[in-house]
């Protein structure tokens, strides 16, 4: 159940790990990612990615499910920019929420405004656009996601520009930290 009492500092420097891993995960997926890929941005079930399972170590092809004790057989397939473009938004959807989120309904959140002591911040149409398509197109399977396809509205397209405005809030909002707290997000 999600506590109710305001947030200690011992809390807010554990909640920081947390914070940091965030950033990193975001920063590295965009370290990862060919810009110059004609496929960057592109959300579609055509991609090349296999199905099929390949063939796995005899460890992980052992493990199997406790209903009809078959293997569970993950899906391996090569690294491509789909996997770092869905790694990067999964991220900035969680930094979306970091940021811009208001209301202190959603208690167990942890929030940019908890460390900066300032006023929540208001979020920029940029980011609640951006933040609704991660959710339709990425975290939910929703009917939405196949509108968006069926009207060729499904890729990223603006994917570096996000990037850009999401490393700006990153960048703000550490620049505003007191010198105590700056020193728990290394």
């Amino acid at each position: 159940m999600p506590r109710k009492q305001p947030r200690t500092e011992a809390d807010l420097k554990e909640a920081a790990t947390d914070v940091v891993f965030e950033f990193k995960m975001f920063r590295q997926g965009w370290s990862r990612l060919d810009v110059s890929s004609p496929s960057l941005g592109k959300n579609t079930s055509a991609t090349d990615l296999s199905l099929t399972a390949t063939s796995l170590p005899m460890a992980v092809s052992s493990w199997s499910t406790a209903k009809n004790n078959a293997p569970i057989v993950p899906v391996a397939t090569p690294t491509s920019d789909y996997h770092n473009i869905e790694g990067i938004l999964i991220h900035f959807r969680n930094l979306i929420e970091f940021f811009f989120t208001e209301k202190e309904d959603k208690d167990d959140l942890v929030l940019a405004h908890h460390y900066t002591g300032k006023a929540p911040q208001k979020a920029p149409a940029w980011a609640k656009a951006y933040g609704q398509r991660c959710n339709e197109l990425l975290a939910h399977l929703t009917y939405r996601r196949t509108q968006y396809r069926q009207n060729d509205n499904h890729h990223w397209t603006d994917i570096l520009e996000m990037y850009r405005q999401m490393d700006d809030e990153i960048i703000g909002f550490l620049d505003c930290l007191t010198p105590e707290r700056r020193a728990w997000f290394k």
